[in-house]
């Protein structure tokens, strides 16, 4: 997926607060957006209401207004490294300078993301 298509589906998502909630005895869980159920889960053996319960909290803590906060700071990190090699800066050049490290973690970064199946 490119950054693009990441930030489309964010956008058409439900805007607002998401919310995580379990069941007294943490058996069901459902993640909710403006009074509306995203997902829900029924009570299944331990591991799958685990395995569900995670789900749906990671669901709910990276909502749309979280997925497009990142996308921004991914498309600002990738001008800046864009910039810094415009003045011909590299990572290749003395491990001493602070851009050295600057520019190796952001190319580590964009590395992991690619590795991930985000074309940047």
């Amino acid at each position: 997926m490119t950054l693009t298509e990441l930030r489309e589906i964010a956008e058409r998502a439900t805007q607002g607060e998401w919310t995580f909630s379990a069941s007294l005895d943490k058996r069901r869980h459902h993640v909710a957006a403006l009074g509306g159920v995203v997902c829900a889960s029924d009570p299944g053996d331990e591991e799958r209401t685990r395995r569900h319960h995670n789900d749906h909290e990671h669901i709910a803590a990276f909502n749309p207004q979280v997925a497009l906060a990142l996308l921004d700071c991914v498309t600002e990190l990738k001008g800046a490294l864009l910039y810094l090699e415009s003045l011909g800066l590299t990572a290749s050049k003395d491990e001493g300078e602070p851009e050295y490290h600057i520019l190796r973690d952001f190319q580590r970064s964009i590395k992991k993301l690619k590795e991930a199946g985000v074309t940047i």
